[in-house]
């Protein structure tokens, strides 16, 4: 849990794990449905634990079978809704058991949540989306859980497309460096939280046509000092709040605090950007929408040459 251990049940809970479990489920990459998560009959009641999870079934056009959410699920607009089973951290195995569910998915392997549910004889499935081609396998496994692989067959080829676009697109850009800044202390540049080598966000920047300056750290997801982004040299910065409110005075200010690196070219150069979409870090249906506004930042020329 030290991988967004600054915001992590905050701002980046809601990215769930999108991080936070990304290292967790690195341990359950590859696993498939065995015996006790096939579901050979109609899902009437399911909850989910994971805002991304959650996106997909949506997705799927299979929202009606969800009858209970994550405390950080808000996409599509008709989560919001349901009710809340607390995080991946902490979920309510109370207020989940009132809710009758007849299926439970979740990100990779939780114990206690595995235990309850076979006590209490509830059908489990277990989704890793940790990486661009894991999202794919997830859907797909996903519509074989909701019987509705055509829809999830479906869905892959478009998100598909669409990623392959979107490189074509920046293929023609020179790639720049990048430092992608993903947690931060609240006052300054300490403490600073980035992508390296096998991370998802390290796929979605390389996607939109740039390389993370750590990207030689084998590391998925370490921490940094102000020293080595001197050293390493970034064209370009990243900072990452995805579902963060911040006005246009807090992102003065935000990007303000990187002017004490002034030797470092993207603070020369001014190319330091803010991003708050919420779909930022949430490997899913929307992953496209991510490399997109990344590859727009890194690219600005693009929307030139749409």
């Amino acid at each position: 849990m030290g991988v967004f251990r600054k915001r992590t049940i905050g701002a980046l809970a809601a990215i769930l794990g999108l991080v936070v479990c990304l290292a967790l489920l690195t341990s359950c990459q590859g696993d498939a449905l065995d015996a006790q998560e096939a579901c050979p009959e109609p899902i009437l009641r399911a909850v989910s634990l994971g805002p991304n999870i959650t996106e997909t079934i949506f997705a799927l056009g299979q929202g009606h079978c969800l009858v209970g959410v994550s405390d950080f699920d808000n996409f599509p607009s008709e989560a919001r809704a349901l009710p809340r089973v607390g995080g991946y951290v902490n979920p309510n195995l109370e207020r989940l058991l009132a809710l009758r569910p007849d299926l439970i998915l979740l990100h990779g392997k939780h114990e206690k949540v595995d235990t309850f549910c076979r006590d209490k004889g509830i059908r489990v499935v277990h989704v890793a989306m940790e990486s661009l081609s894991s999202v794919f396998s997830a859907i797909t496994q996903l519509g074989e859980v909701f019987q509705c692989p055509q829809r999830a067959a479906r869905l892959c080829r478009n998100i598909g497309e669409d990623l392959g676009a979107l490189r074509k697109k920046v293929s023609v850009y020179q790639r720049p460096r990048v430092f992608v800044c993903l947690w931060r202390s609240s006052a300054g540049l300490s403490g600073l939280g980035t992508a390296g080598k096998g991370s998802y966000v390290g796929e979605l920047l390389e996607a939109a046509g740039g390389g993370s300056i750590f990207e030689d750290v084998a590391v998925p997801y370490p921490e940094v000092s102000k020293e080595s982004l001197i050293k390493r040299k970034p064209e370009i910065i990243l900072e990452l709040r995805p579902g963060e409110e911040v006005s246009h005075e807090q992102k003065r200010a935000l990007i303000s605090d990187w002017q004490v690196l002034r030797t470092v070219p993207a603070v020369q150069s001014g190319r330091i950007h803010i991003l708050t979409d919420d779909f930022l870090l949430v490997p899913g249906p929307r992953m496209g929408l991510a490399v997109r506004a990344i590859a727009q930042a890194l690219h600005p020329e693009m929307d030139g040459d749409e």
